[in-house]
């Protein structure tokens, strides 16, 4: 009886155009951040590594504000953000001598260490990357965002302990990195609020 009374609101679908158009945007930041790393330059992929989810999520919410899908939101968090960034693990890993001292550096050589220190940057990126998204999501999302942390913390784990070693940074970057970016970008696509009388999915 209570049910008929109370009829609970079906939640709404996550997969609408807006998040399709923010995931697109989030793959985008993704292969083009594959072409700036190609140059070498550390100080680009240091750059490219913090903002490449900005740059992604910017021209998809310009198109989403054109069309009047939804209405405006604070997209600056995203500037420091550093959504799960293989390649800045392997060049710090790469250049230790240079940063660290030089005993510390020596025992961190190996294959085991070199996996070890990767799955440390990309589980710290991801506490990084949750704090600048969970502001920009202003308390919308948040159990999706969690949900996505602890997925990306056992695949890590996966990739670092079940994968052999030279196949881990490959399995790491090219299939877990997309879907990482793919994914932060679609929360906040999903958490955009619509503008005032209009709503994304009419019945």
């Amino acid at each position: 009886m209570s049910l008929l009374l109370n009829p609970r609101t079906p939640a709404p679908r996550f997969w609408t155009r807006t998040t399709v158009l923010f995931a697109a945007g989030g793959l985008f930041a993704y292969l083009v951040s594959l072409v700036l790393f190609a140059t070498g330059s550390a100080w680009l992929l240091i750059a490219t590594s913090l903002v490449r989810l900005l740059l992604g999520i910017a021209p998809a919410a310009r198109i989403a504000r054109r069309f009047g899908w939804h209405s405006p939101a604070r997209l600056y968090p995203l500037a420091f953000a550093l959504p799960y960034p293989v390649n800045l693990g392997l060049c710090a890993y790469a250049k230790r001598f240079q940063w660290l001292p030089f005993d510390v550096a020596r025992a961190l050589s190996g294959p085991t260490a070199a996996l070890t220190f990767l799955a440390c940057v990309l589980l710290a990126s991801r506490w990084i990357t949750d704090a600048a998204v969970s502001r920009v999501l202003n308390g919308q999302q948040e159990e999706r965002l969690r949900l996505l942390g602890r997925w990306l913390f056992a695949v890590t784990a996966i990739g670092v302990v079940l994968v052999s070693s030279p196949l881990s940074p490959w399995f790491l970057h090219y299939l877990i990195e997309p879907v990482a970016l793919t994914g932060y970008a679609a929360l906040i696509g999903q958490a955009l609020p619509n503008p005032p009388g209009r709503e994304e999915n009419p019945p």
